[in-house]
């Protein structure tokens, strides 16, 4: 892969960062979407780096990562394109263990925020394939209790349902791995069960 790390363009959009402490342990959590040809696979400690200091703590020690790749209509910015693949943003969970001091605890904001950085473990030639089998969760804004209920009321498995430990954080709907394109009308159902509710599927539809 060519070197880019001079290049400083925003190579990836975070969303909804949170910060956790626990006794001596910080974390934070949050989700990304990339611009442009820039994607995750595995990463490393100077991406993991990267994206702490510029979005969570400045000068972090990164301790461990971990990423995991999934598609949601929440962070597409086409939740009506034709394609599924244009309605389903592909997106990858992050989680980073550091130490430092945290200016914030808990939900920093909902983005997104633009970050600089590059997965020298991404290899285009072998990764840069659409994945017949695919992650799904759809995310969905909730406000209160009554909205808990309509959200339970989406699927007939609640369990699949995490619901946040933050205001303002959306709640995540885990379908688990389905096969795309066959199962994208199941997954298409469940988007409309949620917006049938008055439920907000998309960062952009208010």
């Amino acid at each position: 892969m060519t070197d880019r790390a001079q290049d400083e363009r925003i190579t990836f959009k975070v969303w909804n960062p949170v910060v956790f402490q626990d006794g001596s342990a910080t974390w934070c959590e949050m989700d990304v979407t990339s611009i442009g040809d820039c994607l995750l696979n595995e990463g490393d400690e100077l991406l993991a780096k990267n994206f702490v200091a510029e979005i969570v703590a400045p000068n972090p020690t990164v301790i461990a990562w971990h990423i995991d790749r999934f598609r949601s209509p929440y962070y597409s910015d086409y939740p009506q394109h034709n394609d599924w693949r244009g309605r389903l943003a592909l997106t990858w969970r992050v989680r980073i263990d550091f130490s430092g001091t945290a200016p914030t605890l808990g939900h920093i904001g909902s983005g997104p925020f633009g970050a600089t950085a590059w997965d020298p473990t991404f290899d285009a030639d072998t990764l840069l394939v659409d994945r017949t089998i695919e992650r799904c969760i759809i995310l969905c804004q909730i406000s209160g209790i009554d909205d808990v209920v309509l959200l339970e009321n989406c699927i007939q498995a609640p369990r699949a349902i995490e619901y946040p430990a933050h205001a303002g954080v959306p709640a995540r709907i885990n379908l688990g791995e389905v096969d795309l394109p066959a199962d994208v009308e199941r997954v298409d159902r469940v988007i409309s069960a949620c917006q049938a509710q008055g439920l907000r599927t998309n960062w952009a539809s208010y």
